[in-house]
Order: C-alpha cells, then structure tokens, then sequence
C-alpha cells in the first residue's frame, strides 16, 4: 500500500535584516555633503579607495538607498576582471 509522504509546515520566515553599518558614518555624511553641494552648484567626484573588504560597496550601496530616498536617480556602473578587456565590458545598472 502507498501512503503519501507527511505533510511537514514550512518553518517560519525570519525577516531579513540589513547588516550592521559599523565606523563609516563620517564617510557617509562626507558623500551625502558632497551630493548636495552637487545639486545646488554643479558636480561633484568622489573617489573611495581602500583595501577589498574595508566596506567600500557596503557604503555605496548605504549612500546610494540615502539618495534614492531623497529623490535622487542613482546609476551605478560594474567592471568585472573578466569585462574590462572587452570593448564596452563595463556597463551601467539602475
């Protein structure tokens, strides 16, 4: 005789919640000064170097929800190792 398997309740979802944004505060207000200064006189660069894993994409991405939220379009570009020898490899996300 078959007997279906048992029916097993999916457990609950755990919220996902964003990851602590520690010591970077100061960098964040400098970008959202700059972005600013920006809007009310003309552009603006900002450069943020630093070793891999120090938090630079972490801060973008912090930055980039902060002006997405003041009204602002914010285009981000990419370059993989594999796409900076191709001709247009880079690109733009939105």
């Amino acid at each position: 005789m078959f007997l279906p398997p048992p029916v097993v309740p999916l457990p609950q979802t755990v919220p996902i919640t964003e990851a602590p944004f520690v010591g970077r505060q100061e960098e964040l207000a400098a970008l959202v000064a700059a972005a600013a200064e920006a809007a009310a006189d003309g552009a603006r660069i900002a450069l943020v170097t630093g070793e891999a894993g120090l938090g630079k994409s972490t801060l973008l991405e912090r930055l980039g929800r902060r002006l997405e939220r003041d009204g602002w379009l914010v285009a981000v570009g990419h370059c993989s190792e594999v796409d900076r020898r191709r001709p247009r490899g880079p690109g733009l996300r939105r």
